[in-house]
């Protein structure tokens, strides 16, 4: 979701359930219009004005599309499983994430899959850079974690800010090291549905389908969005002639 047509679009369809959207902020001072907005909601109306200034996700738990026990569910039983697997590992597995500039929002993301790590037990690294610093640092310290031996898996967490040239920094990263699945081979394989890294939020939403029993062949699917890191890589998924898959994608 997102602010504009298609966040006002999906919370009035929320409404028309009887259920309440819940944003989440990605920017800072949109605090005051989101309690303004909630406030709204309850008097049954939507201020049109408070839309162009929030910009985030919209909750579609309660729904009736996911349940959220079912989900919960679903994290225990693959945490439980990854630990396991990676206790018998002869060395802890290590994940670098790189952040530049202070967006609160990546700062949430980046401690999300921090926690992650220490649940699994595996090592986590992380390298803060500011706004002011040279692409030909932030190349440099990729450059040394595709050779340290001691990192299994790179993040650069994105959107990166204006000026940074965010393919070329992807591009930078060792197929093999990409866990993000942005890398020029890992969307190839990815299309071809050969073995490789995908990105994460489609390839959860696939596997939700898949452990929900929910056929998706034959059926016309449409996605709102093409970025790279969701709408594009989805559409794919689900066009493939796999399981979820097969969709007459639009």
């Amino acid at each position: 979701g997102g602010s504009g047509l298609l966040g006002r679009t999906i919370s009035k369809f929320l409404l028309n359930m009887n259920k309440q959207p819940v944003w989440l902020s990605r920017e800072e001072g949109t605090f005051d219009q989101i309690k303004k907005y909630k406030w709204n909601v309850e008097k049954n109306y939507i201020d049109e004005n408070v839309f162009d200034d929030i910009e985030g996700i919209i909750h579609l738990a309660g729904v009736g599309i996911v349940d959220h026990k079912w989900t919960t569910d679903y994290k225990k039983e693959i945490l439980d499983s990854l630990r396991l697997k990676i206790s018998t590992y002869s060395a802890k597995p290590g994940l670098a994430v790189v952040l530049i500039g202070d967006n609160p929002a990546s700062h949430a993301y980046i401690n999300m899959k921090r926690k992650a790590c220490d649940l699994i037990e595996i090592r986590s690294f992380f390298y803060h850079f500011d706004l002011n610093v040279p692409q030909s640092k932030v190349f440099g310290l990729i450059e040394e974690l595709n050779q340290n031996p001691e990192v299994h898996g790179i993040l650069v967490q994105l959107p990166l800010p204006l000026g940074y040239d965010e393919q070329k920094i992807i591009q930078l990263i060792r197929p093999e090291k990409d866990v993000d699945g942005f890398h020029p081979v890992n969307l190839g394989n990815m299309v071809l549905n050969l073995p490789g890294f995908l990105p994460a939020t489609p390839a959860g939403i696939v596997e939700l389908l898949k452990r929900n029993n929910i056929e998706t062949e034959g059926k016309k699917c449409v996605i709102i969005g093409r970025s790279n890191i969701v709408g594009t890589p989805l559409s794919i998924m689900l066009g493939r002639n796999s399981n979820p898959g097969n969709c007459t994608v639009t």
